[in-house]
């Protein structure tokens, strides 16, 4: 009995159960997609450490799932009470008719478990295309032709486990809130009682004050940031300084947000007492004026049921005022709630595009293998014959494509010029095409000269003044034209260049010699017999490390293999990276998602949650004679009010995040990128895209829940019908009136 008539609820029910279907369906699909991602083995395979990288991101990923599983936990309660809300009529009335109350209890549950079964099932249907399109994201950050990933089923339990928990607290409160229930409340369905504001005034200061607080503390955030990542220098000190300001700015922040929308509340009724006083009250009267002269022309009197009209509609303004005035006193914390989950939403996927690009380029650099072999004979027995630069380039065209790649050496200077440098000598020729492919300008040694590329081992902080210094390998002591011996030849001095570390870094490899900087001699002049290293610098597509371990040497020392490659992958470091963001990236957009769809769930919820009282002032309207159209703007208005106000500061926040992401991008590569500006400017975009499908969406019911059906027969203060003897009689009491 109880089965069958929970049965058919659901059916009758169906419109009422539509936004409660949407909400479950999308949240169970994107936890579904979420969950095998996080779960599955071949992601976790690319990292350097796989299990520390696990370990690690897990004490990020399971507080950021409680906090989701939370706030989808107060969500479909309130989608819950909202259907237990709208049917308190029904349930009453179901136990005037001699139901037991505990029957009626286990008829909502019965209904709301059939419901969510059905829209549970859904969202994993759903949800297998979800994992698949965050599948095809993940293949394409890694971009090293991983192979998709797979469902596994821990994630599928894990949904399964959330979700039990989840709908059973929801449905645990709102049969403890329907045992509870007095009958007479049931069968009145009592609405609370709106109020207006009481102190219109102080709540739009407020207001104000936040919209300046809000700006003062992202200008601070990003002041900050400018100084830490490009003028102080970092200590311990400072950095937990910094990080604590912020901290502290950020939670502000997010309080300031809060009650500037609490403060909204007074803005629609400042709105109607400032047309009161512009207009002059209804309820005052006007003040006496002068007569005007016996032959002056006077204009016809309109039609009383006309001027009664026009005044119903010129209230039209103060209705909607009103109306939105109570509506926001009502929806404030919904719209500081959807406010925090947009504004999160937005700073979580702006920062995580923007710093996995930055940090990508940065891993990326000029080249994509290099390699370096010391020339050291008495290790020669312990060195493959076959372990040579010319066979790591044949071994890379064989596996991928090769853009470029140039081997060279560095050469050991000879006494006293080794004495008084102790740099790397390199060929000139070699040199420039090296600096070729780091974008470098060419160095010109001229005829029998040589030539310093500088570059400084470490920077000095002076604690007296605040200034750091760079110190260099070469302190510039040689003055030009001077000249030095080398490798038996006389050369001239044709002068240095200072050179960024970072550069340095690509072209020479830090485990051969401490010293960075390299001295650039005539190729004529180069003594192979004081050859140092032979070097590999090459720009390929993706090499997996099965390449690098083709030239492993294996050394014994202690008891102990030692595994030694002479070259090193770039693609490695790309992969670690990769594994790492792929991870928050999803678990950013998945965030990010679920946000949206709760704020646009709980706000079509509190739309619909009043449908039943707006349709009683809706049909006064239509009873005045307003048209059907005047009504539905008037609601659309309304909606897009409660529903667009929460989006303006989520948006307005991408701007501080694209300013700290373009600090970052300065810090870390030197220029500015324009891949933050993008991203700021596109998801804001994307996210009110989606928004506006759910605008319309929840338009489209509100007006057919709300709006009443257009009237036939006699409205009040509507045009009579027109005829010849009703428009003579007008016209004769116009004139009566006029004669008096």
């Amino acid at each position: 009995m109880a089965l069958r008539l929970a049965l058919r609820n659901v059916r009758r029910q169906a419109s009422v159960y539509a936004i409660y279907f949407v909400t479950v369906i999308t949240t169970v699909a994107l936890m579904f997609a979420i969950n095998n991602v996080l779960f599955s083995d071949g992601l976790w395979a690319y990292a350097y450490d796989a299990e520390y990288t696990r370990e690690s991101l897990t004490w990020i990923i399971v507080p950021v799932m409680i906090a989701v599983v939370a706030i989808v936990c107060f969500i479909v309660c309130y989608a819950t009470s909202y259907l237990l809300r709208n049917r308190r009529r029904e349930f009453g009335t179901y136990m005037l008719m001699g139901m037991d109350r505990r029957r009626v209890v286990s008829v909502f549950v019965l209904e709301n478990v059939i419901a969510g079964a059905a829209s549970f099932v859904a969202g994993c249907l759903l949800g297998v295309g979800v994992f698949y399109a965050m599948n095809a994201l993940v293949c394409a950050l890694m971009s090293n032709g991983m192979p998709p990933l797979s469902m596994r089923p821990a994630g599928v339990w894990a949904t399964v486990g959330e979700w039990v928990g989840i709908f059973a607290v929801a449905i645990t409160l709102a049969a403890f809130s329907l045992s509870r229930s007095k009958l007479g409340d049931l069968v009145a369905a009592r609405e609370k009682s709106r109020r207006m504001p009481r102190f219109p005034r102080a709540e739009m200061t407020v207001s104000v004050v936040m919209v300046a607080v809000i700006v003062l503390l992202c200008a601070y955030v990003c002041v900050v940031m400018h100084n830490i990542l490009l003028v102080w220098s970092a200590t311990f000190g400072l950095m937990f300084f910094v990080f604590s300001s912020v901290g502290v700015a950020f939670i502000g922040l997010l309080v300031a947000i809060v009650f500037l929308h609490l403060g909204l509340r007074g803005a629609w009724l400042q709105r109607i007492r400032r047309g009161e006083r512009r207009k002059g009250s209804a309820r005052k009267r006007k003040p006496p004026t002068a007569p005007a002269p016996a032959d002056a022309a006077r204009p016809p009197l309109p039609a009383p049921a006309a001027l009664y009209r026009d005044r119903a509609y010129s209230r039209g303004e103060m209705f909607a005022c009103r109306e939105m005035s109570s509506s926001m006193d009502r929806s404030a914390v919904v719209m500081s709630a959807v406010a925090l989950l947009m504004t999160l939403a937005v700073l979580l996927v702006v920062f995580s595009f923007s710093v996995y690009h930055v940090m990508l380029t940065d891993v990326r650099g000029p080249f994509d293998v290099w390699g370096t072999w010391v020339i050291v004979p008495e290790n020669a027995d312990e060195r493959p014959s076959d372990s040579t630069p010319e066979r790591a380039v044949d071994e890379a065209r064989a596996r991928t494509h090769v853009d470029d790649a140039i081997v060279f050496g560095f050469y050991g200077a000879d006494e006293p010029l080794d004495s008084e440098l102790g740099l790397y000598v390199a060929a000139e020729s070699d040199m420039n095409k090296v600096l070729d492919m780091v974008g470098e300008p060419r160095v010109d040694v001229g005829e029998n000269g040589f030539f310093i590329l500088n570059s400084y081992c470490y920077s000095y902080y002076y604690a007296d003044s605040g200034e750091t210094v760079p110190l260099y390998d070469y302190d510039e002591h040689i003055a030009e034209g001077e000249t030095r011996v080398l490798y038996g030849s006389e050369l001239r001095f044709a002068g240095s260049r200072k050179i960024d570390r970072e550069v340095m870094e690509d072209i020479v490899d830090w485990g051969t010699r401490d010293l960075r900087s390299v001295i650039v001699a005539p190729d004529d002049v180069i003594d192979e017999d004081y050859l140092y290293t032979r070097n590999l610098r090459m720009k390929c597509g993706y090499l997996s490390d099965e390449y690098t371990s083709l030239f492993e040497t294996v050394y014994h020392s202690g008891g102990y293999e030692i595994a030694n490659s002479p070259l090193v992958n770039n693609y490695g470091s790309v992969d670690d990276l990769n594994t790492r963001f792929s991870v928050l990236i999803v678990s950013c957009v998945f965030l990010g998602l679920t946000f949206m769809l709760m704020s646009m769930a709980l706000l079509s919820l509190k739309v619909m949650s009043d449908a039943a009282s707006e349709r009683k002032r809706y049909e006064v309207l239509a009873s005045l004679g307003v048209p059907p159209d005047e009504s539905r703007r008037l609601l659309f208005r309304g909606i897009a009010a409660l529903t667009g106000l929460p989006l303006i500061v989520p948006a307005l926040m991408a701007i501080p995040a694209v300013v700290i992401c373009s600090f970052v991008s300065e810090c870390v590569l030197g220029y500015v990128s324009a891949v933050p500006f993008i991203v700021g400017a596109a998801v804001p975009a994307v996210y009110a895209l989606l928004y506006a499908c759910y605008f319309a969406a929840t338009c489209r019911l509100a007006s057919r829940a709300v709006l009443p059906p257009p009237r036939r027969g006699f409205v009040l203060l509507a045009d009579p019908p027109a005829s010849g003897r009703e428009e003579k009689r007008d016209e004769r009491d116009t004139q009566r009136k006029t004669r008096k």
